[in-house]
């Protein structure tokens, strides 16, 4: 895993070909960075590491070509910020073809989609769409 702006400045091509980016950290994104799953292993760890700190998991599904994916991401990382103690906030990039059990997982039919875990590791909010207010709920119910 690597955290989002790490990988700000890093094109997809690079991210899906370079060997790191297949590596997985065994530890948690910087607090308060998005982190973005590379593989479908990323994922399992990410949901065991999230267990054993009590934290919830908001899981953004998004795509370099989705324009309103782009407008949700600032507001994505400032939620990421000001819930750092509390919530694991992920992206995953539904062009990469390493994560695509995960994007089958959860049924991806559009982006951008939120689907967010409470820190019992139970489904607990799934939307679709750059709707802010929603975003915000549903950090506030995974935050508790």
């Amino acid at each position: 895993m690597r955290s989002f702006s790490a990988l700000a400045e890093t094109t997809t091509s690079e991210v899906s070909t370079s060997p790191s980016a297949t590596t997985a950290s065994n530890d948690n994104a910087t607090a308060g960075a998005v982190t973005e799953i590379l593989t479908n292993q990323d994922w399992i760890n990410l949901k065991q590491q999230a267990a054993a700190s009590n934290r919830g998991i908001l899981l953004q599904f998004t795509a370099a070509w989705c324009p309103p994916c782009r407008v949700i991401s600032p507001v994505v990382a400032s939620l990421a910020e000001k819930t750092a103690s509390t919530l694991n906030v992920v992206k995953a990039d539904i062009d990469n073809i390493e994560i695509g059990d995960v994007v089958s997982e959860h049924a991806v039919s559009a982006v951008p989609m939120f689907v967010g875990y409470g820190k019992d590791g139970t489904k607990r909010v799934s939307f679709t769409g750059a709707d802010k207010a929603a975003l915000e709920r549903a950090v506030d119910e995974l935050s508790k």
